[in-house]
């Protein structure tokens, strides 16, 4: 699996780059109507400040999520280190039309229910201050579960 990052300047109009090699897997019920699929990224470092890193593209992979399904909550993971309290950390929809603001390494949100279940997710992180960090905090662990339901 090629290892990318992806960059985009704070205050640019230009949209940043997707990084597509994420690994996916997804598991849906027929009967139930419902469904979650799981995504994980390879790691990545912070090294700048008032830059934003993203992490690869987070997807169910191709035709595994029904095209009528609709989000019902998602769950995300990471590991930082050095552990910092300056790191912003948030989880972009595919289209970066919503960004949810993250204040835990793991947590729960219902900020996108009722999108398209079959988004691509991104978790997106900065640090504050200006120039070169004097230490990069690598972030690691990178997993996203979106849990669905048809329409």
């Amino acid at each position: 699996m090629a290892r990318t990052q992806c960059l985009w300047r704070l205050g640019m109009l230009a949209g940043a780059m997707f990084c597509c090699s994420a690994s996916a897997s997804a598991s849906a019920s027929a009967s139930a109507g419902s469904g979650a699929w799981v995504a994980q990224s390879s790691g990545l470092n912070v090294t700048q400040s008032q830059w934003h890193f993203f992490s690869e593209a987070l997807a169910s992979g191709p035709s595994h999520v029904p095209g009528d399904a609709i989000v019902t909550s998602v769950h995300w993971r990471f590991h930082a280190r050095p552990s910092t309290t300056a790191l912003k950390a948030e989880l972009c929809s595919a289209s970066r039309v919503r960004c949810e603001r993250l204040t835990q390494e793991a947590g729960k949100t219902k900020a996108f229910e009722g999108e398209r279940a079959a988004q691509a997710f991104q978790l997106r992180f900065s640090m504050p201050g200006n120039g070169r960090l004097r230490r990069d905090v690598h972030i690691d662990d990178i997993q996203v579960i979106v849990n669905y339901r048809r329409r």
